[in-house]
């Protein structure tokens, strides 16, 4: 068994017997020492490409011993960080546990100049392209915080400050203080909930997170796609999202929370297909990023069985699922939810209200059976933090106490996840 403080970086190619292979000896040397990596393939051939082995030697980098493995004896092994080579890997690997961050590279298969006279000069272009990505990669690993390092830990939404804009150097040191170890930054309502589109305030927010020790978490979205946009165009909303995204990236935040439903009044096939279309193309988009798109429940005109099949259908590496308590207690789906997301579920909004109305009060001031949830909540196999987004419009001018409470309702659902009495 691996130390609880041992990271793992998975590269996947088709067949673990050129790419990931290179991949995985030219990074094990400049990887931190609680960092291990590994290879495999989607169909793994029966032993390395001999010109890889050839190659690896001539950099004087043994391979003996080293033979191909199929992704899927990763199943269930703690994978942090999962880097899919190529377009089999990217359409193949399957979702794995523990909530890994993944990337995607698309470099060609070298062994496809077998028999053509060229290997030597193909697969010394493939090593030359990995070589040449791997600094990057590991910056950005360094960056951003996985979510196995804040399992079960506090977090916030930085809804808290409505009906303020979210200030980071006056918020920041408040939600430290209270003990929470990451926020969502939310941004729902765009510059209305921080100037997200101005780089002096995003630079701020990374020198005060790094000074208070507040990692940024998620970046929720602005607006929605299909039924949840605004007045703008689809078109508007996609470019938007892929700029969070980038946000993303930028802030290290691993997770994108998004809204997406089919319009209504509309003929159904074609608000699916405009739908599916959009969704899409932010999987482009976001697949070489260190983060992916969470896709959040209620989604208008989809059941939860569809909604998560669609999720289940997109790239693993762009999307996932992001569970909203308060839209669930009042849709009466969040057993069903919990029942059927085990390996899609990213993060958590988590906030009760009395079953008639989304107030986003604190867990433990409504009717949501928060004893019932924890519980099932571990069971589903999820890896992150615990993130409240609550808000407290009308107690501003005395957040500090909301912040003290929200804490003490955040310690309250850890205690109900591992089954101890409040």
């Amino acid at each position: 068994m691996r130390s609880l403080a041992k990271k793992t970086l998975l590269f996947v190619c088709t067949g673990n017997a050129g790419r990931s292979q290179i991949a995985q000896a030219l990074a094990e040397p400049l990887v931190p020492t609680d960092v291990e990596v590994v290879s495999a393939g989607v169909d793994p051939w029966p032993d390395l490409h001999p010109m890889a082995r050839l190659l690896l030697a001539e950099k004087g980098i043994p391979m003996a011993g080293r033979r191909p493995r199929h992704v899927k004896s990763f199943a269930e092994a703690p994978i942090d960080w999962v880097v899919t080579i190529g377009d089999r890997a990217r359409d193949e690997t399957p979702r794995l546990g523990r909530n890994p961050i993944r990337m995607h590279w698309d470099l060609a298969d070298p062994a496809d100049a077998d028999g053509s006279g060229r290997e030597k000069a193909v697969f010394r272009a493939t090593m030359a392209q990995i070589a040449e990505r791997l600094p990057g990669l590991l910056a950005l690993l360094g960056n951003v915080r996985h979510p196995a390092d804040l399992d079960q830990a506090p977090g916030i939404s930085t809804c808290v400050a409505r009906p303020h804009r979210f200030e980071p150097g006056a918020h920041l040191p408040m939600f430290a203080a209270a003990g929470f170890r990451c926020i969502e930054l939310d941004c729902f309502l765009g510059g209305r909930d921080f100037s997200w589109d101005m780089p002096s305030a995003v630079r701020e927010l990374r020198r005060v997170a790094d000074d208070t020790g507040v990692r940024i978490y998620a970046v929720h979205a602005a607006g929605g796609l299909g039924a949840m946009r605004d007045d703008c165009s689809e078109r508007l909303s996609v470019d938007l999202y892929k700029t969070y995204a980038d946000l993303a990236a930028e802030l290290g935040a691993p997770v994108v929370s998004l809204h997406a439903g089919l319009v209504r009044g509309a003929d159904r096939d074609l608000a699916r297909a405009e739908l599916r279309h959009s969704l899409e193309e932010l999987a482009r988009h976001v697949l070489p990023l260190p983060c992916r798109y969470a896709w959040e429940n209620e989604s208008p005109g989809l059941s939860v069985m569809e909604h998560l099949e669609w999720i289940r259908q997109l790239d693993p590496g762009a999307f996932g699922f992001v569970l909203d308590t308060g839209h669930s207690h009042l849709a009466g789906t969040t057993d069903a939810y919990l029942d059927a997301c085990r390996g899609l579920l990213c993060s958590l909004h988590l906030h009760d209200n009395s079953g008639q109305k989304d107030e986003h009060r604190l867990p433990g001031t409504g009717s949501f059976p928060w004893d019932h949830f924890m519980p099932r909540l571990q069971r589903c196999g999820y890896v992150g933090p615990l993130l409240l987004e609550i808000e407290a419009r009308d107690r501003q001018g005395e957040l500090a106490s909301v912040l003290s409470e929200a804490r003490t309702a955040a310690d309250f659902l850890q205690r109900a996840g591992r089954g101890q009495d409040r």
